[in-house]
């Protein structure tokens, strides 16, 4: 006990333990935010236990190096971990708000993403929540400013230096054998050392629910363990193999095109939340063009479409419909596979003109290298633009419709033209586009109405593109797909916003000149479109069919948002299909076995 009472009265080992204690604090207020969106009953006295139990080993085997650095290092040390921690809680927490799930180490790495768009994302993201994590290393500060300013650093003998290293180890393995005790394994691992093969290897989920479970020891472990990427083994090929060849569609047939090689516009849609379609604020339409197309008797109207991104955020949006595969769970697709030759839409439209045209720079998303990848002939986008932005206020919806209308009118039929909006993207703490009635109802909150200013008038510019189209006599002859890239909250609190959607995740798809006349009611994904959009365009000469389900050949209840997450009816016979193909679609990527090209 004289030995406890010496060791506590030392101001280093004091300085430590403050040190330790604002590292578990910092991790348990990421846990909270992750808990309270996705497992609440975390939060209960036993949750709050296990974080600090989890987390204590975490700061421990962060800090170790505090008793084994020479003197001079080890107040360096703790403030270093102590910042880093910081910096790490601070981004996943704001990560967490626009994607529901933790930020992957990669990701962090995304310089080319940093820009005007992001910088003024995360500002507009900024809330009380984000800035709790910023309130532990400012209350280090204050209480150690001048208690510790000089904190004597004694040396330590090497026999207390093992002693200190031995502890802290003991410390990490009894509260990672708590997470270990606690985690979900999977069915059927009979063995201890299934078990923990499971725990690193296998675990199939959002990434979060892997961290709310076992800490961030335990994370960076199984990060680093599945991000090797090992050649695609025996079983692995089998099981993917036997996958397209029994589960993905091989019909050939054409019984739903719309004529002889149609144009195909697919309008990939910043942030467009499905309610916003056919909503009226004080009797007044909010996308009068939008509801004309859903109420046209040949359009394919689908307002329960799920959201299905995970890290590639928008990029993963367009990743799903240009090649019918899903997106990893633990990276962005566009920025570490960017240079496979996938499958696509563009490639099953064999003899088109085809073009990207968006306002976003070149090595965003890695926009340049995934449109070569696709196989579109031609990309037009922000380095040609960027004086026209200028010029026009940084208005890229009118500009994106107006320089499109232009090319496709002078594009030779037949031709594929996806467009890729911006305006709608968060924050939405302005409208950012001239304002209009929207901005003087009562109705909703400031956020709200500024979301819907800008839906609006992405509403107006697709009407006067459309009507370009008309004029130049191509508008009969061409499918007109608008689809959203994801969703987006808008506003954290759910009575602000319209209460058509309580989750948020609803996905708008719009299809014009269909030919044929579809209101689906019941949920779909958004691995539905491609095979939809080979059937009105009659490409089923294309061999890949992709991972989801064409919506004129059958009617689609069920969606698999992620492995463990089903939305809609969770009895459907295509439910295995649907979870199982987010494994299969990994391996084909990861592995670089794709389908023919």
């Amino acid at each position: 006990m004289n030995w406890l009472r010496k060791s506590l009265s030392d101001r280093s080992v004091q300085f430590y333990l403050l040190a330790v204690v604002t590292v578990v604090v910092l991790l348990s207020l990421v846990n909270c935010c992750f808990s309270a969106s996705y497992h609440d009953s975390m939060l209960s006295v036993y949750g709050m236990v296990h974080f600090a139990l989890i987390h204590l080993g975490d700061a421990v085997l962060l800090l170790l190096p505090y008793w084994l650095l020479p003197m001079r290092w080890r107040r360096p040390w703790a403030w270093i971990v102590v910042i880093v921690v910081t910096i790490w809680a601070f981004a996943q927490i704001l990560y967490n708000i626009s994607y529901q799930d933790i930020m992957p180490y990669s990701s962090f790495l995304f310089t080319d993403n940093v820009g005007d768009v992001l910088v003024g994302s995360v500002i507009g993201l900024i809330h009380v929540s984000a800035l709790s994590a910023l309130v532990p290393v400012l209350v280090l500060w204050l209480v150690t400013r001048r208690r510790y300013a000089t904190v004597a650093q004694r040396p330590l003998s090497l026999g207390r230096k093992w002693m200190a290293a031995v502890v802290s180890i003991g410390v990490l393995l009894v509260t990672q054998a708590v997470s270990f005790v606690g985690i979900a394994v999977h069915d059927g691992c009979d063995s201890w050392g299934e078990k923990l093969q499971d725990v690193y290897t296998r675990f199939m989920g959002r990434y979060k629910a892997y961290y709310i479970n076992n800490g961030l020891t335990a994370y960076t472990v199984y990060s680093a363990v599945t991000s090797v990427n090992r050649p695609m083994t025996d079983e692995e090929r089998v099981m993917v193999d036997a996958f397209v060849a029994e589960e993905v569609p091989h019909y050939t047939d054409n019984p739903y095109a719309v004529g002889q090689q149609p144009n195909l516009v697919l309008v990939i849609v910043e942030s467009l939340n499905a309610w916003a379609v056919n909503l009226k604020i004080d009797g007044r339409e909010v996308t009068p063009v939008l509801n004309s197309i859903a109420a046209d008797t040949s359009s394919i109207v689908a307002l329960k479409m799920q959201s299905m991104i995970k890290n590639g955020r928008s990029s993963d949006g367009k990743f799903i419909y240009d090649t019918g595969l899903l997106p990893t769970l633990d990276e962005s697709v566009a920025m570490n596979y960017g240079d496979a030759d996938y499958p696509s839409l563009v490639k099953a439209l064999k003899g088109y003109r085809s073009m990207e045209i968006c306002t976003d720079a070149p090595r965003l998303w890695n926009i340049e290298a995934m449109s070569r990848s696709y196989g579109f002939q031609h990309l037009y986008y922000q380095p040609q633009f960027k004086e026209k932005l200028a010029a026009n206020g940084y208005r890229d919806d009118e500009l994106i419709f107006a320089e499109a209308a232009k090319i496709v009118t002078a594009t030779r039929q037949p031709f594929f033209a996806q467009i890729v909006t911006a305006t709608m993207h968060s924050p939405y703490n302005s409208p950012a586009v001239p304002e209009t009635w929207i901005s003087h109802t009562k109705a909703y909150t400031p956020e709200v109405r500024n979301y819907l200013e800008r839906v609006a008038y992405f509403d107006r510019h697709l009407g006067l593109f459309i009507d370009e189209l008309r004029q130049a006599g191509v508008l009969d002859h061409t499918v007109i797909a608008i689809a959203s890239d994801h969703t987006d909250f808008v506003d954290d609190a759910p009575s602000g916003r319209p209460s058509l959607d309580h989750s948020g995740n609803n996905c708008a798809l719009l299809i014009k000149n269909a030919g044929h006349g579809l209101k689906i009611t019941d949920v779909i994904g958004q691995i539905d479109v491609y095979p939809t959009l080979l059937d009105i365009m009659g490409a089923n000469s294309y061999q890949w069919k992709g991972l989801g389900y064409s919506l004129l050949r059958k009617r689609v209840t069920s969606v698999a948002v992620n492995p463990d997450e089903v939305v809609g009816n969770k009895t459907a016979a295509e439910v295995p299909h649907q979870r199982n193909a987010w494994a299969v679609s990994a391996l084909m990527i990861k592995k670089n076995h794709l389908p023919i090209k």
